[in-house]
């Protein structure tokens, strides 16, 4: 069942979905701020993927375990795990398999997958990720806050390594 109220607040959003852990707090905080440049498609930002975390009903220490674990702290590879659930070509189950249950244990590493489905999604969002392929160095940038030398890189995101870690899945704050 759903978490997330109209009538909620942006703080309402972040303690209803983090359920407390810093380190999820830390990723939907990414995904909120990410979201225009990651996935400027979606109609909603960044909140829209926050609302389909939601509606996947992963919440609390399992949002952090998607990005640390399943996605190898890459905000980018959530964002495409997320959305590809939503457009059919990966299933919810799947994806909550590879999170798993158990909160002492490591979700199963997905990042390979995401790359296959982030090519796939570009064929149908050709805006998605700056149209970069995951892993290229330059689709990094929005996750570790690389400065880019392109004018076409300006609009995946030029953040300090600063900003980005409170932003992104980096754990190196929120590993407690």
């Amino acid at each position: 069942m759903a978490k997330i109220g109209l009538t909620d607040s942006t703080v309402d959003v972040l303690f209803k979905m983090s359920e407390g852990n810093p380190g999820a707090l830390q990723v939907i905080m990414g995904i909120l701020e990410q979201g225009d440049k990651i996935d400027p498609e979606n109609a909603f930002g960044g909140l829209g993927t926050v609302m389909l975390l939601d509606t996947y009903e992963i919440y609390g220490p399992r949002i952090y375990m998607l990005c640390s674990d399943c996605c190898r702290k890459d905000l980018v590879a959530v964002f495409t795990m997320v959305r590809a659930v939503q457009m059919g070509m990966h299933s919810v189950e799947e994806l909550n398999a590879s999170i798993g249950t158990d909160l002492g244990g490591r979700g199963t590493d997905i990042y390979e997958k995401a790359q296959e489905l982030c090519k796939e999604l570009q064929t149908k969002l050709p805006k998605f990720n700056g149209g970069k392929p995951l892993g290229e160095e330059s689709s990094d940038d929005a996750t570790t806050g690389k400065e880019s030398n392109t004018a076409d890189d300006e609009e995946v995101g030029q953040e300090s390594g600063d900003e980005q870690m409170a932003a992104g899945c980096s754990d190196k704050e929120a590993s407690g």
